[in-house]
């Protein structure tokens, strides 16, 4: 019984970490596309992505 609730609380630390680790990646791809319009609006023609 000890081990089975052991593992379960491991499992959901790991999945804690992986979500945490999904949002961090999501905003830095929200940030990145957000840097990437303003530097579209700053610089039309000049970088093309």
């Amino acid at each position: 019984m000890m081990q089975r609730t052991a593992l379960a609380v491991r499992c959901i630390f790991m999945w804690n970490r992986r979500a945490k680790y999904a949002v961090v990646v999501n905003n830095y791809g929200a940030f990145l596309s957000t840097l990437r319009q303003y530097v579209a609006v700053q610089q039309p023609l000049s970088i093309q992505y």
